[in-house]
């Protein structure tokens, strides 16, 4: 009997199955979906049995036989076999790739390792005037036929109420539940209040696990003893035995989708095939759903669960354009001023938000318009005035000490443009000599945040040390606008949802917010102020239906990279020449072909873009495309 074998290994994108004989010494113990030892280039690998058959090979070579039987029980069943085979045709991803990097292969020595939890906590209580509400919910998700649900928030904490009750009756009837969060800091978040209900039925799956750990968990979901898996994107690919929910909490976040790096694919779209294998229902959480997503609600696609929208609080919109008129060069408005002020009278704390670290965006030759840039990848430096005094490229790592020259005129003129943490830094402990200031942000990491009067930070602070801190009463996004301006189809959606999470924050701290702008006019702000999700929906996908952007077109971003300058404009120029000559009927062709230097690589990106499926044509060709070309189906963002 000759058994078909996908290789654990990183093999090039033609090779999938190879061919195995079934020793006489092994019949009858190989089993679908198992993991064995096979001799692969004259070593031993791991291999998963994807299908068995009783004819020998027509091959005229001599067909190796498989080595040993690394687990008795076999890793994945029939439907994630299924899942697997989509994820890598859908995604068009190797196969053999898809395998190696999501099963773990046995360790050499099986010794149980404890993970380290938090002390469980009691779930969230649910205020009396939220009460009917989540009683609807839970009732709508119960009632409908639908198996795709979007739990459309506004309270952070009804949410969590509503994920563990709706996991409880899952678990009562006998099946498994798989949550998916965002990152690791998440399931941290969670995770106490699954502990008081499930204990020891949990298992988890991120990538902070050891090997040894990862393959304990792993076993835990496969056996059946854990009945409630979370996890990170990878998670989806957990061998649930029984499997009844999909939870994916904060769908909207752009950490579902792999997009640096292979294999490429989309945790939440892997989900809902998933779920129609399994017959499992998918819950999506979010507070601002992806536009793709909540116009599914619109088509019946899915059923939206929704909670009263939330009373707009003390949140206020600041002109800067304003503030220079009466002359006021300060990164902060008299309003922020005023209240920092007033928190330090009162002992309270105040935190000034942006999403940018370092002094400034760019610098800037006055005399001859030059731009300090990076001298691997191009990109613009940001000026760090710590220390150090350098200017650090923000995508590459690259660093060079700050010339008082510029290198192309040698003049001496140089402007500082845009504001980050650093130069933020600076200004407010001019402000305010006396007070306790606080920069946390990847170039300034610490254990904790402490007690001071003023925390500085980005969205690295945002996530990992503002929960943990209390007695705010001002939260300020000192910055909006670089967001908006961003040349991407998201930029819109991105804006407002990262201004909608900084609110909730200061809600639930109880604060003041304050957002400064040049463009307080813009729809964007004006609607997430007002929490008017359903506006902002309607106004994005006008601009998306004539723009033929997602939900009504597809797309797909090329990027072919290449130490070679040469090589990468050759290669890209072949292959845009020929999906324009063969390919072009009813698809667009984005992208100007510019190379752009990324570590120690010169790199271009082609995009393609069609109002209807792209033809199987097509997708055959993409996924025959030589090493070096990354493709990126149904891409997070096109920059």
């Amino acid at each position: 009997m000759i058994a078909e074998i996908i290789p654990l290994l990183r093999l090039p994108k033609t090779l999938t199955y190879f061919d195995y004989k079934i020793p006489s010494t092994l019949e009858g113990n190989i089993k679908i979906g198992q993991l064995v030892g096979i001799p692969f280039r004259n070593k031993m690998v791991g291999g998963l049995v994807f299908n068995i058959k009783n004819s020998e090979t027509d091959n005229k070579w001599k067909i190796k036989e498989i080595s040993k039987i690394w687990n008795e029980d076999p890793e994945l069943d029939e439907n994630y076999l299924k899942l697997f085979k989509w994820v890598s045709e859908y995604f068009l991803t190797p196969l053999p790739l898809l395998a190696k990097t999501f099963i773990p292969l046995p360790p050499l020595r099986t010794r149980e390792v404890k993970i380290k939890k938090k002390i469980p906590s009691l779930p969230p209580s649910i205020s009396g005037k939220d009460v009917n509400g989540v009683k609807n919910i839970l009732q709508g998700f119960h009632d409908s036929k639908n198996n795709i649900f979007l739990l459309h928030y506004q309270n952070k904490k009804n949410k969590t109420a509503i994920y563990l009750k709706i996991i409880s009756e899952a678990v009562k009837k006998n099946k498994q539940v798989l949550i998916l969060m965002p990152q690791i800091t998440d399931i941290e978040e969670i995770l106490p209040h699954l502990d008081y209900f499930f204990a020891d039925k949990i298992a988890l799956l991120h990538g902070e696990l050891s090997k040894t750990e990862y393959w304990q968990e792993w076993q835990k979901i496969k056996s059946g003893k854990a009945m409630v898996a979370v996890g990170t994107r990878s998670a989806i690919f957990a061998p649930c035995k029984n499997l009844g929910l999909i939870i994916i909490d904060s769908e909207e976040a752009s950490d579902f989708k792999q997009s640096d790096q292979n294999p490429r694919y989309d945790a939440r779209i892997a989900a809902i095939e998933l779920a129609r294998l399994t017959g499992a229902k998918v819950l999506l959480g979010s507070q601002t759903p992806r536009i793709e997503t909540y116009y599914k609600t619109k088509n019946s696609e899915i059923k939206i669960l929704s909670e009263n929208k939330k009373d707009n609080n003390n949140y206020l919109s600041v002109d800067m354009g304003q503030e220079i008129k009466k002359k006021n060069f300060s990164p902060f408005s008299s309003e922020i001023k005023n209240i920092i002020e007033k928190n330090l009278n009162n002992k309270k704390k105040s935190v000034l938000l942006l999403n940018k670290r370092g002094s400034s965006n760019m610098v800037v030759c006055r005399d001859c318009e030059h731009v300090f840039s990076c001298k691997d990848c191009g990109r613009p430096l940001v000026y760090h005035e710590d220390a150090t005094k350098k200017l650090i490229c923000h995508n590459c790592g690259y660093k060079e000490v700050a010339s008082l020259n510029c290198p192309k005129c040698r003049g001496v003129s140089l402007k500082f443009i845009g504001a980050g943490t650093e130069k933020v830094e600076k200004e407010i402990k001019k402000l305010f000599p006396t007070a306790d200031v606080l920069r946390i942000d990847k170039d300034a990491i610490i254990k904790e945040a402490g007690d001071v009067d003023i925390y500085i930070g980005t969205e690295f602070f945002i996530k990992n040390y503002l929960p943990q801190i209390n007695n705010i009463d001002l939260v300020a996004i000192v910055s909006a606008d670089s967001l908006i301006f961003r040349p991407d189809f998201r930029s819109g959606e991105k804006t407002f949802e990262w201004v909608t999470k900084i609110m909730n924050i200061s809600d639930q701290k109880k604060s003041s917010f304050i957002i400064q702008t040049f463009y307080p006019d813009n729809y964007i702000f004006k609607l997430a102020l007002k929490r008017e999700y359903e506006i902002f929906f309607n106004e994005e996908l006008t601009g998306r239906k004539n723009f033929k952007y997602p939900p009504f077109g597809k797309l797909i971003k090329l990027t072919y990279s290449s130490k070679n300058e040469r090589m990468s404009n050759l290669e890209i120029f072949k292959v845009r020449k020929f999906l324009t000559d063969k390919f072009i009927d009813g698809m667009e062709i984005l992208g100007d072909g510019e190379m752009e230097k990324t570590k120690q690589k010169f790199s271009s990106k082609i995009i393609l873009k069609s109002s209807e499926n792209f033809t199987s044509e097509l997708l055959e060709y993409l996924k025959n495309l030589p090493d070096g070309w990354a493709i990126d189906i149904d891409p997070e963002s096109l920059l």
